[in-house]
């Protein structure tokens, strides 16, 4: 899970829109829901009543395993943005977030091999997201997955696009130094994200049970210059932010 927070916002806007499950979730669901079915059915068929033998043991494991991935499913709860209240406590320092805005995601489905480009920003009443998933080749054509963009109001969504470039640079020791994100969508949306990394947590994304790849998974900590036009507003700042990518071992 993931948790990008903003500042509390005591006297500006709050991002206060209120999302449901994509669709794709519940289309999953619903699969598999009939593919529970379908299997049960057949393990009953398949029954040996007579000999005593029970069911076949390849089915029920399949049975089980699907069973397994159904229970995840329901369980995914995922919201793009919110209030967000608490407190952090670091270093003798009380950080209130009461009445602040936030976001929670879950990852679903079958995540070996993958991996993905992720970052958000906020500045005012606006917030900016971006990512790209890499699924491994053998699933789909990484070519041919998009980036996405997405910039947020206080009102929820405002513009988006999937016509997206996203552009890593590494240091000498061949980790993130910097990230340059442009994002069109014709007269809607015209942007550029030139970030800056100050700071990186790196995890051993298979010895950490995250992913089941041989990577190196970056959480980046770092400054965002932002220029461009959203729906027919000029947009220009700086602000701090945060960004995930990974480095192959």
């Amino acid at each position: 899970m993931t948790l990008q927070t903003g500042p509390a916002y005591k006297d500006g806007p709050v991002i206060k829109a209120n999302f449901q499950k994509p669709s794709k979730v519940k289309r999953a669901s619903a699969r598999l829901d009939a593919a529970v079915a379908r299997l049960e059915a057949a393990l009953e068929s398949r029954t040996l009543s007579t000999s005593g033998e029970g069911l076949d043991p390849e089915l029920s494991r399949e049975l089980e395993t699907l069973r397994g991935q159904n229970a995840q499913l329901r369980t995914v709860n995922e919201t793009v943005s919110g209030r967000l209240d608490g407190v952090l406590d670091a270093g003798g320092e009380r950080i209130s977030f009461e009445g602040g805005s936030g976001y929670h995601d879950h990852n679903w489905g079958f995540w070996e091999g993958v991996s993905w480009q992720w970052g958000q920003v906020e500045h005012d009443d606006l917030s900016i997201l971006y990512g790209r998933v890499f699924p491994p080749s053998e699933a789909a054509d990484p070519d041919r997955i998009p980036g996405f963009v997405g910039v947020l109001g206080p009102d929820g969504p405002i513009a988006y696009s999937t016509d997206v470039t996203i552009t890593e640079t590494n240091d000498e020791r061949g980790q993130p130094l910097t990230v340059v994100v442009n994002a069109t969508r014709g007269n809607v949306l015209d942007i550029e994200l030139a970030f800056e990394v100050e700071s990186a947590i790196t995890t051993d994304a298979a010895g950490a049970r995250l992913l089941a790849n041989r990577m190196d998974f970056f959480q980046l900590r770092g400054t965002y210059t932002v220029s461009g036009r959203v729906s027919g507003r000029v947009i220009g700042f700086t602000s701090p932010g945060s960004a995930e990518t990974f480095r192959g071992r």
